[in-house]
C-alpha cells in the first residue's frame, strides 16, 4: 500500500485540530456545568426562590459532557481494559485486538445508526421547562458515534501502517 507524506501530514493537522476544538468543548461544558450548579444552589438555598431550568439544564449539559468524554476516552485509550482473555489467547491478545476493534467499529456505527433515527423522532418532542426539542439531548449519541468512529479509524489507519512497515523491515532483513 503506497504512503502519502504530504496527506498523512495535512490529515495529522487537521486531526490534531479537531482534537484540540473537542477537548475546549468539553472544558467548556464542564465550565457551564459548574456555575450553572452553583447558580441554581445560589438561588435555592440563599435566595429561596429556585430557578425553573434547574433539573433540565445540567441534565443537558451533563449528557453531552458523558458522551463526548467516552469519545475522547476512545482516543486516547482511557477505557478500562480486562486483559484475562487476551492472555490466554496466541500471540498475547494480537488478533483478540483484531477482534475487539472490528466489534467496536459495528457497535459504534450501530449507535451511530440508532441514534440518528431516534434523534429525528425526538425532534417533535419538546424538553418542558427550556422548550427545546428533546433532540438536542438524544443527538449526543450519534454524535459520540461519529467522532468516534472518527478517533478509531484514524487510530487504526496508523496502527495498519506501522504494523506494515514493521513487516516490510523484517523482510527486508531476512533476504
Amino acid at each position: 500500500m503506497p504512503s502519502f507524506p504530504a496527506f498523512r501530514s495535512l490529515g495529522a493537522r487537521v486531526y490534531r485540530v479537531f482534537c484540540i476544538i473537542e477537548d475546549f468543548v468539553l472544558v467548556l461544558i464542564l465550565a457551564v456545568l459548574t456555575v450553572s450548579v452553583f447558580v441554581i444552589v445560589f438561588f435555592r438555598f440563599v435566595l429561596n426562590d429556585p430557578v425553573i431550568w434547574a433539573d433540565i439544564f445540567p441534565r443537558l449539559l451533563m449528557i453531552w459532557l458523558t458522551f463526548l468524554g467516552a469519545a475522547r476516552a476512545i482516543r486516547i485509550n482511557g477505557h478500562i481494559v480486562v486483559d484475562y482473555f487476551a492472555r490466554l489467547t496466541p500471540g498475547n491478545g494480537k488478533y483478540l485486538g483484531y477482534v475487539v476493534d472490528v466489534a467496536l467499529l459495528f457497535f459504534l456505527t450501530f449507535l451511530m445508526w440508532i441514534g440518528i433515527r431516534y434523534t429525528a423522532y425526538a425532534w417533535s418532542q419538546n424538553a418542558a421547562p427550556l422548550d427545546l426539542p428533546y433532540s438536542f439531548f438524544t443527538a449526543a449519541l450519534p454524535t459520540f458515534a461519529i467522532i468516534a468512529l472518527f478517533h478509531k479509524l484514524y487510530a487504526l489507519s496508523f496502527a495498519y501502517d506501522n504494523q506494515n512497515e514493521t513487516e516490510h523491515a523484517t523482510n527486508i532483513g531476512a533476504s
